[in-house]
């Protein structure tokens, strides 16, 4: 397939709750009309946006592939410093992600707290590139 441009893109999620169990939008792929595109992740990273009471973090996984959703990022512990950016390594080699394609993030294990209920709140971004075809 020749290149014929290519553009860093990133997508990100809505705040998500890691303290119940679930599956949720991250965002849909980039359509275009007029050319076709895939997108390539090269990254993907979790922001904590609110933390209290926690004991274990959520486990999360990130993907396309309906149910597990973990082709894209294997399931893995969210962080557990509010305000902190947390890397995830990609699940091995990825194929391109065809245009208009859902890719989501699943709570595998909600958070849990010693005493109470936990808080544990974050945006999760895959990055990469738009390659226009």
């Amino acid at each position: 397939m020749p290149l014929t441009g290519t553009n860093f893109r990133w997508y990100e999620s809505d705040e998500i709750d890691g303290s119940t169990t679930g599956t949720h939008l991250l965002s849909t792929t980039v359509t275009e009309p007029s050319f076709s595109r895939v997108f390539i992740p090269i990254g993907a990273a979790v922001l904590m946006t609110d933390i209290d009471n926690l004991l274990t973090p959520a486990v999360i996984s990130v993907g396309k592939d309906n149910p597990s959703y973990n082709d894209i990022v294997a399931a893995s512990l969210v962080g557990t410093l509010l305000g902190k950016l947390k890397l995830f390594s990609l699940a091995g080699d990825l194929a391109p992600i065809d245009e208009g394609t859902d890719i989501k993030v699943k709570v595998v294990a909600a958070a849990t707290a010693l005493l109470g209920s936990p808080t544990c709140k974050f945006k999760a971004i895959v990055y990469g590139y738009d390659v226009i075809t």
